[in-house]
């Protein structure tokens, strides 16, 4: 859920990602969803230009809607099932029907157990 262009670490708006010592759980085995999740956004985003519209700040960073080409990063992270919609910082309606959407489809996380990104940071990890 956060990128980095030009040295400047951006979070991504309304969305939450695996944090980097989080797990998921997948037919009773423990899995790295973090590098899954930061591996797909490697992916969406290759080389390719980021456009980032900033809507705040948090934590001394830049908090945006991103696009590259076409496509919203955070939207996409959502749909793919990469990331879950922020439940206290999540002001785009239709991130909710993406996550709908990837859940119903088992995609990224929802094919897996996994506690809330914002749940984890905050030691709720039952």
């Amino acid at each position: 859920d956060t990128i980095e262009i030009r040295g400047h670490r951006i979070r991504l708006h309304g969305v939450e990602a695996p944090e980097s010592n989080q797990y998921c759980t997948r037919d009773r085995r423990r899995w790295d969803c973090f590098e899954a999740s930061a591996q797909a956004l490697e992916r969406l985003i290759g080389r390719a230009e980021v456009v980032c519209v900033p809507v705040g700040t948090s934590f001394n960073r830049w908090v945006a809607r991103c696009w590259v080409g076409g496509t919203e990063i955070g939207g996409w992270m959502v749909w793919a099932g990469w990331a879950v919609v922020s439940e206290r910082y999540n002001r785009v309606p239709e991130y909710l029907r993406f996550e709908a959407e990837a859940r119903a489809e088992r995609r990224g996380l929802w094919s897996s157990r996994f506690i809330h990104p914002e749940d984890w940071r905050a030691g709720r990890r039952r």
